[in-house]
């Protein structure tokens, strides 16, 4: 999967989500989210589209506890944080400028200083999910190349045993 396809996954999901909370219908935000987890469950196999649906879920449940407010707020943490594992690190940048577009209106609303701080949490969290990322891609890439090198040397050793 490419970098752009991963970033349109997310800006998709969010913009699903601001458009739902904007509309009458967000109303019906906790049926909304059975039937996404609904959906998200039965999209076993489908990377793009299981991120898509949690990503949502995640995004309305912060949203209908208190936006930027929420107790559940936290769980951007952890979602920056598999994204950073499951698709191209790069993407985990995307992913936070989205946030801050998503939640900067409603952190002028209250506590300033609170919400701003919550901002730039993300902010200071992002290079830290990249890094953790690249590392770990790098990882089961050379995880990878050493399960090649082993079963090229398993072939040649049993060759030098046939002769």
């Amino acid at each position: 999967m490419t970098f752009l396809m991963q970033s349109l996954v997310i800006v998709a999901s969010f913009l699903a989500v601001y458009l739902w909370q904007k509309s009458s219908f967000s109303a019906f935000t906790i049926p909304l989210l059975a039937l996404l987890v609904v959906v998200y469950l039965i999209l076993a196999r489908k990377k793009n589209l299981r991120f898509f649906f949690l990503n949502s879920i995640i995004l309305l449940l912060v949203f209908s506890t208190g936006e930027i407010s929420s107790p559940l707020f936290f769980l951007l943490y952890f979602l920056s944080f598999g994204i950073a594992f499951l698709f191209d690190p790069q993407v985990v940048f995307v992913f936070t400028a989205g946030l801050i577009l998503l939640f900067f209106p409603s952190s002028l609303k209250t506590d300033l200083t609170k919400n701003l701080i919550l901002l730039f949490s993300l902010v200071f969290l992002s290079p830290i999910a990249f890094f953790l990322g690249k590392t770990y891609q790098e990882n089961q890439a050379n995880k990878k190349k050493i399960e090649a090198m082993k079963k090229k040397a398993e072939e040649t050793e049993d060759l030098w045993l046939m002769i």
